[in-house]
């Protein structure tokens, strides 16, 4: 790590210690400082401190916040399970994004993941994720393009 991202790494650890939020929450504001991970990757029951570490790692490597979510304890838990099969016609960077129908991201399943060309699956179980709504879309980028989109209703 360089001066300024072992500085950034310093003060998050000092602020998690100040706040007592040792926890996984935290663990994952770490890993999302270190490994430049999705912010969406900070998230947890507690709205406040998700909110705070998020603000601070954003702050932290000029990234932008992203929109406000909804905390697992506010709405009524479901499981659901995402099963996508895609075929690539060349080497491309994929990302998977849960969408709610009004286009909010409920969850990036992964973002800018390399894959080969040909035929690929992705399973995926979402626990305890609370989905404002009863439809939902799963959107795959490939290169930063739309691929695919699937539209799905829970209920």
């Amino acid at each position: 790590l360089g001066g300024m991202a072992r500085s950034s790494v310093l003060a998050l650890v000092k602020l998690i210690e100040k706040k007592h939020y040792q926890n996984g929450v935290a663990q994952n504001a770490l890993w999302v400082l270190t490994d430049q991970a999705s912010i969406t990757n900070i998230t947890g029951k507690d709205y406040e401190m998700v909110h705070e570490l998020r603000q601070f790692v954003c702050n932290a490597t000029g990234r932008k916040m992203p929109p406000p979510y909804v905390t697992e304890a506010s709405k009524p838990i479901y499981t659901i399970s995402v099963e996508v099969e895609y075929s690539l016609e060349e080497n491309g960077l994929i990302t998977i994004l849960l969408y709610d129908q009004n286009g909010n991201i409920i969850k990036e399943l992964f973002r800018d993941r390399f894959h080969d060309k040909g035929t690929h699956r992705y399973n995926y179980e979402m626990n305890g994720i609370s989905l404002p709504t009863d439809n939902y879309y799963l959107k795959l980028y490939q290169d930063g393009v739309l691929k695919l989109q699937i539209r799905s209703i829970l209920k």
